[in-house]
């Protein structure tokens, strides 16, 4: 692990603010490999379920965005409202590992960090040379959760709302990163 850290592509500070102008590459990824296991021999899918539970411990995650039935109601008539899609997790990291992209994310206290998947597809192949010399770059990392449980809010015969629970299985991942010139 301590090798990863110096060429892990991964934001420096806190806080990062930019304009979006100022960005030299921008993509959106899903993250591949999710329901396997990542290089220490650990099911990817417990790292996810880990750091939503540490998310959740901490106040920065909420099942359904901490929305009542009511308002899943409300705001989700006829859609499906996911127990923690969308949210994201405290960090994301990128690395180039010969061909390969692998994506990591860092524990809520950011001490640690936790291979959980890799990305593939053409538009990674753009994303490449901005991974080759992390020093020269400052990267905005987000990733968030896909998939899980659900709700979908239905109407009846009747036509009364109806809330129905769903579950797509294991959770997913989704990356957007910002590249940026580095400028400290």
């Amino acid at each position: 692990m301590e090798d990863i850290v110096d060429y892990l592509c991964a934001r420096r500070r806190r806080r990062l603010r930019y304009d979006v102008a100022d960005a030299l590459y921008y993509g959106e990824f899903s993250v591949d490999g999710t329901n396997g296991r990542n290089y220490e021999g650990i099911k990817i899918a417990k790292i996810i379920d880990a750091e939503i539970k540490a998310g959740v411990k901490l106040g920065r995650m909420a099942k359904f965005d901490g929305l009542k039935v009511k308002e899943l109601k409300e705001e989700y008539d006829g859609e499906k409202a996911y127990e923690y899609a969308g949210q994201e997790l405290c960090r994301g990291g990128l690395l180039l590992n010969g061909d390969t992209v692998e994506v990591y994310v860092f524990d809520w206290d950011i001490r640690a960090f936790h291979h959980v998947g890799y990305l593939s597809g053409e538009k990674t192949e753009e994303l490449k040379p901005y991974l080759e010399d992390p020093e020269k770059y400052t990267y905005d990392v987000n990733i968030a959760v896909t998939g899980g449980k659900y709700k979908t809010v239905t109407r009846d015969e009747y036509g009364k709302q109806v809330v129905v629970k769903g579950d797509e299985g294991e959770y997913g991942l989704y990356l957007d990163v910002t590249v940026l010139n580095r400028t400290d």
